[in-house]
């Protein structure tokens, strides 16, 4: 039950995270949670490390922890 509930908060952040990865590739316009101020985190130069957008590293840790979840709740 518990890594059930894991995998599925893990899909849901990863599912925040690709979005977020996508935006910044494509220079799309983003409102998070009725804040304007995401646009400028998404276009600051804090938001790549070495020219990959930061929300791709969490893309990498929400899959890495829902593929983890998924295998331990199922054996």
């Amino acid at each position: 039950m518990l890594y059930s509930l894991a995998a599925l908060v893990a899909l849901l952040g990863l599912a925040d995270a690709v979005f977020l990865t996508i935006a910044h590739l494509v220079g799309q316009h983003v409102v998070c949670g009725g804040a304007a101020q995401c646009d400028e985190v998404l276009a600051s130069k804090y938001a790549t490390v070495l020219d990959i957008p930061v929300a791709a590293f969490g893309t990498l840790g929400y899959f890495t922890v829902f593929s983890a979840a998924l295998l331990s709740a199922f054996g």
